[in-house]
């Protein structure tokens, strides 16, 4: 998905990845690498921005609609350990 995003904006100077809570990181992470693939040639790279909402972490017993499982959150600081490693020079 995120290689069809840098097709179409290939010459932006900023980019804004809109996200959810917990993925934030790996959205764009994501979209750095797509950038990076599209437009290896350039120079510099545009300025990407992060926004997400909050979510509260909660104990396994909140519903999933007000709170993150905290069983599910434990994968999620894995992918974004892994995202992380991914952007080290």
């Amino acid at each position: 998905m995120f290689s069809h995003v840098a097709d179409r904006i290939s010459g932006e100077t900023s980019v804004l990845v809109a996200t959810n809570a917990g993925n934030w990181l790996q959205n764009s992470g994501q979209m750095l690498r797509s950038l990076v693939a599209h437009d290896s040639g350039r120079i510099e790279l545009p300025a990407t921005y992060v926004i997400s909402d909050a979510f509260e972490l909660g104990t396994g017993t909140e519903p999933a609609a007000t709170h993150q499982n905290p069983f599910t959150a434990l994968g999620q600081i894995v992918r974004n350990a892994q995202e992380i490693v991914r952007h080290q020079t």
